[in-house]
């Protein structure tokens, strides 16, 4: 800067050299949501996959459909009384590499049995389960990336823990839907809990085995997951729920204790309810009875209890009467999340380092949280190309406690390094891609808000704005007389 003066009653020459200046501060933008279902990780309909090691499954087709989940057994019915032969193991661990390729992520089941194909249905003894469970463990940990939810599984026929031999009250003999005792259920939780990787759920089959109301029964007696024990290694924190019965009848074909006094089946739906707020639940149909199951009826209780995926391909007769009544599309569409950006405040001028200001404000208008962690990027992208400039993480942020029906904003103070020579118009947006980083880079992994016009599918990220944020305007000589 230079400044001139010529004295008392004459002209002042002022001079600026290199001078940035900033028109403009931020804009408001707002958002419309998109209409029907938005495909999304770990969330919606699944499809019905079976055994893992099966080289016919069709999961591109699966997955170009919009599906994102798909049921996966681990099939063990020819090791109940061996352990598993490597070949085996690793058609397990190319099973779920044909899944990753597909950009889909795997419900898993380990079972020993189809049902009732003998009687009691086969299991492995628990000595060979835990050997079984050690074999594993490896392959749950290399594949934690596709594996969405884990069903306990394991135990009696199909393994929905009902039907078992080995499991059962020892004082009791074996009787066909009997149920394993709660020192069994117990036990084996425990072993699954230590086998998968800190950050999996396992999913049990009837609600009451975890209600602490069910004193006797309850897997954590006097426990159950707050606010500040969600998402943590806790074990009552790690178990949720799967229903393989949903509105089969009264009690969903035993999902429910009927005639307990410890709590009525209203009791464990509102005990449902608060859990699941913090631990997932899903399933399928498995009866058509109309007095139980409608469209009123069952979007009501997926709502009510947060379901975050069900399975189209189980029960038939059930899925079709949910079709052909119409709401078929909109259970797809709210299971899970749903995050619709409705509003954004951000910056018109960007400058190298220098701290600006961004909120943007979220609902979410599914019926349940997003149950895993993911990090949230800003991306300073290209106007001209849409390709990323820069980045930054927005820390603090955690999507898993934006709950069913709750809008939230954020606001940051950020900074960010542009190029030595960067765009001249630049855009922005958010980008949530999976928590591992092998899937950082598939699209397909990305969390998607359910708006129109916002998401770009080739790199996996959500536009906020496509361009109008400009650079400081730099004025090589400012002269004033």
């Amino acid at each position: 800067m230079q400044n001139t003066s010529t004295g008392a009653g004459g002209t002042v020459s002022v001079a600026y050299d290199n001078l940035h200046v900033s028109f403009g501060s931020q804009t408001n933008v707002t958002y419309s949501e998109a209409s029907g279902d938005v495909p999304n990780p770990e969330r919606g309909v699944y499809r019905f996959g079976g055994d893992i090691t099966d080289t016919g499954i069709d999961y591109a087709s699966m997955a170009s459909a919009g599906y994102r989940l798909v049921y996966s057994q681990i099939r063990l019915d020819n090791y109940t009384s061996s352990t598993i032969p490597q070949s085996y193991l690793q058609s397990i661990s190319n099973g779920f590499g044909r899944v990753r390729a597909a950009g889909m992520k795997s419900i898993v089941r380990i079972v020993y049995n189809d049902g009732f194909d003998t009687n009691p249905p086969k299991e492995a003894s628990p000595e060979y389960l835990q050997q079984h469970l050690t074999q594993l463990k490896p392959i749950f940990e290399a594949n934690k990336d596709v594996i969405a939810y884990v069903f306990a599984g394991i135990i009696g026929a199909w393994g929905e823990w009902h039907s078992t031999y080995y499991y059962r009250d020892p004082a009791q003999a074996y009787e066909q839907y009997n149920l394993p005792s709660a020192a069994w259920r117990r036990q084996v939780i425990d072993w699954l809990l230590d086998m998968l990787p800190s950050n999996q759920f396992v999913l049990i089959r009837r609600p009451w085995w975890k209600d602490p109301a069910f004193v006797g029964d309850a897997l954590y007696p006097g426990e159950q997951v707050t606010e500040e024990t969600a998402f943590t290694t806790a074990g009552v924190a790690r178990v949720g729920h799967h229903n393989d019965a949903f509105l089969a009848s009264q009690d969903d074909w035993g999902t429910y204790a009927s005639g307990d006094q410890r709590g009525t089946i209203e009791d464990q739906k509102t005990f449902l309810s608060n859990d699941t707020l913090y631990v997932p639940i899903g399933g399928e149909t498995a009866n058509y009875d109309s007095n139980y199951l409608s469209c009123a009826t069952c979007q009501n209780e997926l709502a009510r209890l947060h379901w975050t995926f069900l399975h189209e391909d189980y029960y038939p007769d059930a899925v079709n009467a949910l079709k052909n009544q119409g709401c078929w599309g909109n259970i797809s569409a709210h299971l899970g999340y749903r995050l619709v950006l409705t509003t954004a405040t951000l910056p018109t001028v960007i400058r190298d380092n220098e701290a600006f200001n961004i909120a943007f404000t979220v609902e979410n208008r599914g019926w349940a949280p997003a149950y895993k962690e993911r990090p949230i990027y800003l991306v300073v992208t290209n106007a001209a190309t849409g390709d990323a400039v820069t980045s930054v993480a927005l820390s603090g942020v955690d999507i898993r406690r934006w709950k069913p029906g709750q809008s939230v904003t954020v606001t940051r103070s950020v900074q960010v390094d542009l190029p030595a020579n960067p765009p001249s118009e630049m855009g922005l947006a958010l980008w949530l891609p999976d928590a591992e980083p092998g899937l950082q880079s598939r699209p397909a992994y990305s969390l998607r808000f359910a708006n129109d016009g916002t998401w770009d599918s080739t790199r996996g990220w959500n536009v906020l704005v496509s361009g109008g944020i400009t650079l400081p305007v730099h004025v090589s000589r400012f002269e004033l007389e």
